[in-house]
């Protein structure tokens, strides 16, 4: 790529999941407003998945659609070699390619060695033999604080860090077929994976954004309520905790796209911030409910759940009075 790339806001990966962080992060490598394309709604949508696992999208709707700002495509490969050649060939026809990797094998994650899980980055550079590698993902959990990180790799490093997890579990294979806010199941099993612009090789249509199988807003919120109700007194039903966070970090990021408008002419009215500020406040207090919830089980007297269901159930109707009219204005 040539020319001087356009002014855009930094990256913040502290309101981003890891997945978004590496879109992000991707868009803002090659040019783009990533903020304008990932914070432009807060959709969340739920789908039962059996024996209380759901599906989850988070992101806005149509990003790879056709004419859509993400295009990308799951390319896979057995071996180290064909990944290296084929991460290789897609930054030098872009400039830069999302690879999927493993928090146990990258060693600047707090999970490095210590856990698995499904974690995407961006390879941004390459010179004098050497890989340029980017990951805006911060974040706090259980095993520390997790800072965004740059760096180089040479070609043996990329091809261990390029592999995926051992084992996909069920919520560790949903969230790669949902990450991009659409449906797809190419290539997930693939040893190594990273993500090509689409050619007009690739025949399959562009993922369908929104099934009429989900349950959206308000109303996913509910059946969040009920999965809490029903499962919270075992550990199992916490499994997919992070996905909450997740919606609540999507929640502070929209805030930011609405708020940021002002500097673009479109300057949102005092209420909409005000309601978004709250209902975005109420969102961040959920994962720590959660959390209290989970501890719960460990404690003289059994779970505490009722306080996170009616904290569920109060924001799908806060939500459903003040967040609907603004989402669909926007989307």
């Amino acid at each position: 790529m040539t020319g001087a790339r356009p002014e855009a806001p930094a990256v913040d990966g502290e309101l981003l999941s890891c997945y978004g962080a590496a879109l992000a992060a991707y868009l803002d490598a090659t040019g783009r407003d990533w903020l304008s394309v990932l914070g432009s709604s807060c959709p969340l949508d739920t789908r039962a998945e059996g024996d209380g696992v759901h599906a989850f999208r988070h992101l806005p709707a149509g990003l790879r659609a056709a004419g859509g700002p993400l295009p990308l495509v799951r390319r896979g490969a057995s071996g180290e070699d064909a990944a290296l050649a084929g991460i290789g060939e897609e930054y030098a026809a872009t400039g830069a390619v999302v690879v999927v990797g493993d928090s146990f094998n990258l060693p600047w994650l707090t999970a490095h060695g210590k856990r698995h899980a499904p974690h995407w980055f961006v390879v941004d550079g390459y010179e004098d033999g050497r890989w340029h590698l980017r990951d805006a993902f911060r974040a706090t959990d259980d095993l520390g604080d997790q800072s965004s990180w740059s760096g180089w790799a040479d070609d043996g490093r990329l091809r261990a860090w390029s592999r995926r997890v051992p084992e996909h579990t069920l919520p560790f294979l949903l969230q790669e077929r949902h990450a991009f806010g659409d449906e797809d199941d190419s290539a997930l099993h693939a040893d190594h994976q990273w993500f090509a612009v689409r050619g007009p090789s690739d025949l399959a249509p562009a993922p369908d954004a929104r099934p009429e199988s989900w349950r959206s807003g308000p109303d996913a919120l509910l059946a969040l309520a009920g999965h809490f109700e029903r499962y919270g007194g075992h550990e199992d039903g916490y499994a997919q905790a992070d996905e909450i966070w997740t919606a609540a970090r999507q929640r502070a990021l929209y805030l930011r796209y609405v708020t940021s408008r002002g500097r673009t002419g479109q300057a949102p009215d005092a209420g909409t911030v005000e309601r978004l500020s709250a209902l975005t406040a109420d969102w961040a207090r959920l994962p720590m409910m959660i959390r209290f919830a989970r501890l719960s089980l460990r404690r003289p007297g059994g779970a505490r759940t009722q306080p996170l269901v009616a904290a569920l159930r109060q924001l799908a109707a806060d939500e459903s009075a003040a967040l609907g009219p603004v989402t669909a204005r926007d989307n």
